[in-house]
C-alpha cells in the first residue's frame, strides 16, 4: 500500500507518481484520488489532518505512464487549510480535488448507529466465496485479486455476490491486505483509497446487475468525503452503502464506514454514470 501511494517531489507543490509496472489498464478513481490527497497533504502543516474532501473525474488515465499532481495552496487559515489538486497524465488533466484540512479540537459529539453485523472473524473472506459461485467469470475474479490491496468479508454476500434484482443496499467489512506503517495522515491517505471500493455497485442491484456481470458500464463522475475521526486502515472497518437514487443514466451512492467499535470514521458519497452496453447493429 505505502508503495501504491507514494509519489516524488517535482517541485514546489508538485509532486509526480510513477507509471505501475505490469500491462497497461484504467486507473482505479480511488488510486488518483489517495494519491492526489497525498500530494495535497505534503503541502500542509502536519499538525492539520484532512477532514473532506471532494474529486471530480474528468477523464480516465492509464495505469503504466507517469501522473504529475500539481497543488495549488488557496489558503492557510487560523482553523482551516484549504488545497486544490489537480492530476495530470500527458498534459490533460485526470481528476480535480479540493480539500480541507483542521487540527484536532474537542468539541460535542453524535453520531448514528452502526447497523448490525456479524463480527468478521465469523466470516469467509469474500473471494473464496466469490470463487465457489458459478455467477463470477473467472476474468472478473482475475482482475479483483490482481487489483485490489485489501481483504472484503460480507455478512451477507448474495447483495455483493448474488444475482437478480434486489434492494440497493450492500454492507462489507474490509481493511488493508497486510499491516503497513505509517501516521495518521497516511491512514487518510488510504482511506481516500478504499473509500471508493465497490461504492456504484450498490446503484445496480435494484436492476438486477452486479459489478461483475458485464451488463452495465460504470465510471464515476465525483467523489466526496467526509473523515470524522482517526483511522487504522489495516484493523476491520464496516462500510454500509446504499443508492438512493439512479436516473438519466446516473446513479447516487452514499456510505457510512464504522470502525469495529462502531464509531463512525467517515461518510461518503458518489455519483456515477450507468449505461447499459447497446447492442451491435
Amino acid at each position: 500500500m505505502t508503495a501504491l501511494l507514494a509519489l516524488e517531489p517535482a517541485g514546489p507543490d508538485r509532486f509526480l507518481a510513477p507509471g505501475l509496472e505490469g500491462e497497461a489498464r484504467r486507473s482505479f478513481g480511488g488510486h488518483l484520488v489517495g494519491q492526489a490527497l497525498a500530494a495535497a497533504t505534503g503541502t500542509v502543516d502536519p499538525q492539520r489532518r484532512v477532514h473532506s474532501l471532494h474529486a471530480y473525474f474528468i477523464r480516465s488515465g492509464v495505469t503504466t505512464i507517469p501522473t504529475e499532481f500539481v497543488v495549488t495552496p488557496d489558503s492557510d487559515g487560523s482553523n482551516l487549510s484549504f488545497r486544490r489538486v489537480a492530476a495530470v497524465q500527458d498534459g490533460q488533466v485526470l481528476i480535480t480535488l479540493s480539500a480541507s484540512f483542521q487540527a484536532p479540537h474537542d468539541g460535542d459529539e453524535h453520531q448514528i448507529a452502526m447497523p448490525e453485523a456479524p463480527p468478521p472473524e465469523t466470516l469467509d473472506d469474500d473471494f473464496l466465496r466469490a470463487e465457489r459461485m458459478a455467477a463470477i467469470p473467472p476474468e472478473a475474479l482475475a482482475l479483483v485479486r490482481r487489483a485490489s490491496p485489501l481483504q472484503f468479508r460480507s455478512p451477507w454476500p448474495e447483495q455483493r455476490l448474488g444475482t437478480g434484482p434486489a434492494p440497493a443496499l450492500q454492507n462489507f467489512w474490509f481493511r488493508t491486505a497486510a499491516p503497513f506503517e505509517g501516521d495518521q495522515a497516511f491512514h487518510r491517505i488510504v482511506l481516500a483509497y478504499a473509500s471508493d471500493v465497490m461504492l456504484l455497485g450498490a446503484g445496480l442491484m435494484p436492476h438486477g446487475m452486479r459489478w461483475f456481470d458485464g451488463q452495465a458500464r460504470i465510471s464515476s463522475i465525483d467523489h466526496a468525503l467526509w473523515i470524522h475521526r482517526d483511522v487504522r486502515m489495516d484493523d476491520w472497518l464496516f462500510y454500509t452503502q446504499e443508492s438512493p437514487w439512479s436516473g438519466e443514466g446516473r446513479n447516487f451512492n452514499r456510505g457510512h464506514i464504522f470502525d469495529r467499535a462502531g464509531r463512525l470514521i467517515a461518510t461518503v458519497a458518489q455519483e456515477g454514470l450507468m449505461r447499459r452496453p447497446q447492442p451491435a447493429a
